[in-house]
This record gives C-alpha cells, structure tokens and sequence, in this order.
C-alpha cells in the first residue's frame, strides 16, 4: 500500500472516538446490506433512519474517501447518525478499492447504490424523489461523477451501467477531486495513480477511463443543485473547489459553498470531526440544503 493510504488508515483509526462518539435515541441501523458484488467480493452499505419519522425520507448515499485505496464505512457512523437524526436517511456504503478493483468499478458500485435505495423505497420509508449523493475526499470524488454523468447515457454504456433509477436531487461534496490534472500536481499522485489504473503516471493520457476520472469534464447544465465544501488548509484537494466553481457558474449550476478559513480545524475533511465549530456549522447547513431542495424551496 502507498504511504498515502496508510496515512488516511492511521487517521481514520487515530480519530475514530472522537468523530463517532455520538448517540441518538431514535436512530436504527440496518447493517450490511449487500446492494452490489463484483469478482468474488460482496459490497454492503449501513442503512441509518429515523424511527420517529413517519412522512418517506430524503436520503443521502453516502460514500467514504480514503483516496480511493482504503476506508471503511465504519468510520463514517457519527457522521451518518447526526444526518439521520435530522429526519434524513442515510445509506452509508463501503465500495471497490484499489488496487485490488480499478478505477471506475468504484463509480458503478455507487450507481448500484442509487439502484438499491429505489428498489428497496418502499420498504423503508424512502422518498425516491429526493436522492442525494454525498461523500469526502476520494468519496466526493465518486459522488460528483455519478452526479455528472448520471444523464449520459454513453458514459454508462461505456461502464455497462443498466438502469431504471431516478434523477439524484442534489450532491454534498467534502473536500473532494474534481479534476485529475490538478491532482496530479500533488507528490502522492503518481502511486495514487498507479493503484487506481494499474499504470504509470506517464500513460495517464493513454489509460482507457482517462477522461471518466475528472467529473469536471462532465459537468454542464444538467449537473445537479451542490453543497459544496472545502478548506483553505487543505493539503491534498485545495484548489479544486475553485475549478469546480467555475464550470458551476459557467452553466449557472445552483450550489451553496462552505469554506473553512480558520487555521485549526479546517483540515481535509474537516466535517467528520463533529464537535468543532466548523463541522457543526457545516453539518447545519448540510442538513438545511438537503430539506430546502427535498421542500422544493430555493437555495439561498
């Protein structure tokens, strides 16, 4: 494993206690759920709802990071448990990981996600017409190409996507890769890289899925409605929310943008740590962008 994914596995493990120490009364947890399987390897996702919830919930799939390599829904619980407490749904779900499984299985692992939450609406109190895609760092990543591309029908028949699954109302993307060229500018790209494709850096113009890794280059008019954030003490994606801006603006995409000023507590993925000011702050908006748009009100 490259020295980047021990470092996402020390961090994950060093900070679990304080991220998912977290209790709520009415919160039930349906655990591993298996929604997809691929070469040998089953992938589940834990499904979070509030049980004093009567009216169907919105839902926010939710997707780890960990630079595509590592991760464990596991790690994301507090996280999930302060989503659902709001009355939101959460399907949080474990994915391929390279190097095992390339790039983009993760992305089709994602789309069968989206597919389970459909199938399965009804049977726990789901609102299929407000589906979310949500995830941090390589997470986001993945939540951003399903968004981008979720109307392409080329680049679903490219990944052999099958599909009778509905529109995804909105995107929450932490901290996220938008753009592999930029990322490739940071010193862990090249094995990152290598992990994902099987290749060197140096082929990455020759690697099939070379356009399929950047949502960037997907995004137009049909993106959808964003709640996008990121940290100005980001060391491994700050920069890429300017781009991905941008290209918003530039197809007048609706999107709300937190950004972490603040030197302590504003690091990558900052939003995990649930007690500092700048989750908190975060968190709250998350939840209200998710009820305005599930509302059909406007964002602000």
């Amino acid at each position: 494993m490259s020295f980047i994914g021990k470092v996402f596995i020390l961090d994950d493990y060093f900070n679990d206690k304080s991220r998912n120490n977290v209790e709520y009364d009415n919160i039930e947890i349906v655990k591993d759920i298996v929604y997809d399987s691929f070469d040998g390897e089953d992938f589940a996702g834990d499904l979070y709802l509030n049980t004093k919830v009567k009216a169907p919930m919105p839902v926010v799939i939710y997707i780890h990071g960990g630079g595509w390599i590592t991760g464990d829904k596991k790690f994301r619980r507090g996280f999930s448990k302060t989503l659902a407490n709001s009355g939101i749904a959460v399907f949080n779900i474990n994915y391929a990981l390279s190097p095992r499984h390339k790039y983009p299985t993760c992305v089709i692992n994602a789309f069968h996600a989206l597919q389970w939450i459909c199938d399965n609406a009804d049977k726990y109190n789901l609102d299929i017409d407000n589906i979310f895609m949500s995830g941090e760092s390589a997470g986001a990543h993945i939540a951003a190409m399903c968004g981008s591309t979720i109307n392409n029908t080329e680049f679903k028949n490219k990944l052999g996507i099958k599909n009778s699954f509905t529109d995804i109302k909105g995107l929450l993307l932490y901290c996220g890769v938008y753009n592999i060229e930029t990322m490739l500018k940071k010193p862990f790209a090249a094995s990152t890289f290598r992990d994902i494709s099987g290749r060197d850096i140096k082929e990455i113009k020759e690697y099939e899925y070379y356009k399929e890794l950047s949502p960037l280059n997907y995004v137009d008019e049909n993106f959808p409605s964003t709640f996008l954030v990121s940290s100005k003490h980001d060391v491994f994606c700050y920069g890429q929310d300017k781009e991905l801006i941008e290209k918003m603006q530039a197809y007048k995409v609706k999107f709300n943008w937190f950004y972490a000023k603040t030197f302590f507590n504003s690091v990558h993925c900052f939003q995990l740590s649930l007690k500092t000011n700048n989750s908190k702050k975060c968190i709250e908006k998350s939840i209200k962008f998710v009820k305005n748009l599930a509302c059909g009100e406007k964002l602000e």
